[in-house]
């Protein structure tokens, strides 16, 4: 038996496919400002929450990765090979002074 549930691998492949897609493929270099944080999936895997910082002010930011989430999506499903792509859905961290082991997001 394996020592991790799916969603757990499967989140963490995520994160990992969308940080490499937002650095080396993503057309707007503002993007690139960006740190991938955490991935949070939902037990059926259609659903992926991104929380992500930015150590500079980018005004739009979000409005940025709306944009680009078709992008990241396709990317996504091309390397992940999953019979779903999970939708996604981008949302900002402004603390990041919490480790990872017990890192809860800040209330929106």
């Amino acid at each position: 038996m394996k020592p991790y549930k799916r969603s757990e691998r499967v989140r963490e492949e995520i994160r990992r496919i969308i940080a490499e897609t937002i650095a080396f493929e993503a057309k707007d270099p503002r993007l690139r400002r960006i740190t991938i944080l955490r991935v949070e999936m939902s037990e059926d895997l259609r659903y992926a929450r991104i929380y992500y910082t930015s150590y500079e002010d980018i005004e739009g930011l979000s409005g940025m990765l709306q944009k680009a989430k078709g992008f990241l999506r396709t990317s996504l499903a091309r390397k992940l090979r999953m019979k779903f792509t999970p939708d996604l859905s981008f949302h900002e961290v402004k603390n990041v002074d919490v480790g990872t082991d017990g890192w809860v997001p800040e209330s929106e």
